[in-house]
């Protein structure tokens, strides 16, 4: 049994969204990226892992939250019909990821969380309609031999 990292999470988180009906999203749309993302963006889904979270500990174990942040972008603004989609996707991510099992080795669980995407200036210059769940998997790892 090897130590579970952010980018097995983050694989595991991308291996899911590929078999749900992403409604509008090919499999060739999810990207893994670093996040905050320098350039803008195309169309599709970002998979972006954020730092780590010290979660409870023991003299024998250590629980680590992964967060991945999973950005939904659709292009330009559109005024007249991008809320029910964007409901409709948010509501979907967060039924498949919170409180439930990714199947990862030492997995406590998995949780999602709404979030705001904070839009800096670039963001707004960009015309860009986003929005982001955050899914964040607790693992427990083992202190010593």
């Amino acid at each position: 049994m090897s130590e579970v990292d952010h980018k097995d999470v983050a694989e595991k988180i991308i291996e899911a969204l590929q078999l749900m009906d992403l409604r509008g999203y090919k499999t060739t749309d999810i990207k893994l990226k670093d996040w905050p993302l320098n350039t803008k963006p195309s169309f599709g889904l970002i998979v972006s892992p954020l730092r780590e979270i010290d979660g409870d500990s023991s003299n024998r174990t250590n629980d680590v939250g992964y967060p991945v942040q999973l950005t939904r972008v659709l292009g330009s603004i559109d005024p007249s019909g991008g809320f029910d989609q964007r409901d409709n996707w948010r509501r979907d991510v967060y039924k498949r990821f919170n409180r439930v099992r990714l199947g990862l080795d030492q997995e406590l669980m998995t949780r999602a969380d709404f979030d705001q995407i904070e839009i800096p200036d670039a963001w707004k210059n960009w015309n860009l309609d986003a929005s982001v769940v955050v899914v964040t998997t607790w693992i427990r790892i083992a202190i010593g031999p």
